[in-house]
This record gives structure tokens, sequence and C-alpha cells, in this order.
């Protein structure tokens, strides 16, 4: 992708860079990997959602596992959205929706893990 591209939906192995923005369907929501390495989902009126990976995030992707990530420049991952990865699958996306939550599917549209924001921000919780 190149830098301050927005897109809809991110797939396996899709990189979020720096500037690059997953946005919802309807424009309100966007979660974008900032230039500070913090990884923020924002509304209209702030931050919903961050990472807390402020001058160590490089850039963010999904993995083949169903768990979003941020890596350093190192290529190390330095924050995941769950400690409980899905099988490996290269069917994953991750798409911020209408409502605001940010939400990780499985091939068959199934929901495995989501931000839960507004009512919870900063946490991101595996589906049950």
């Amino acid at each position: 992708m190149q830098a301050s591209k927005e897109v809809a939906v991110l797939f396996v192995n899709e990189k979020l860079e720096k500037k690059q923005k997953l946005v919802s369907e309807c424009g309100k929501f966007f979660l974008v990997m900032q230039d500070d390495g913090n990884c923020c989902l924002y509304d209209d009126t702030g931050c919903m959602f961050q990472t807390n990976t402020w001058h160590q995030g490089s850039y963010a992707k999904l993995t083949e596992f169903g768990v979003f990530a941020v890596y350093d420049a190192s290529n190390r991952p330095i924050w995941t959205s769950t400690a409980q990865p899905s099988p490996k699958d290269s069917s994953y996306k991750m798409i911020v929706l209408n409502d605001g939550n940010m939400v990780i599917f499985d091939k068959h549209d199934k929901p495995l893990c989501h931000t839960n924001t507004p009512k919870a921000p900063n946490v991101m919780k595996p589906k049950a």
C-alpha cells in the first residue's frame, strides 16, 4: 500500500504502514498507523482504541493466524490483538465497521476478535 492510502478491508499479510488508514464504509471511523508508531482507532471525537506502541511500532498487519499485530523495525511483533491465534488460513480479514468496531473475521465471516468500541476503549477482546 502507498503512504496515506485508505483501504476498507485489510487482508492476511497486508501491511498498514505509517500514515495508512483502514476506514469504515461510512467514513466516520478509521484505524491509522501513526508516524509515532502507535496504531489508533478514531471517530470524530478522538481516539477510541490504541495499541500503546509509541516510538516502537513500524507497521501493522493481519497474520495468517487471524491475529492483528504491530511490528517494530526489526519485524518483531510488539503488540498483538489476542493471545489465542486461530488455525492458519489465508482468508482472514479485518474491517472497521460503521458502528466503530474493528473486527477480525474468518472465512465464514464469523467474528473472531473485536475492539468492542466505543463501550470498552483500549481493549481488543477475543470473541467467544
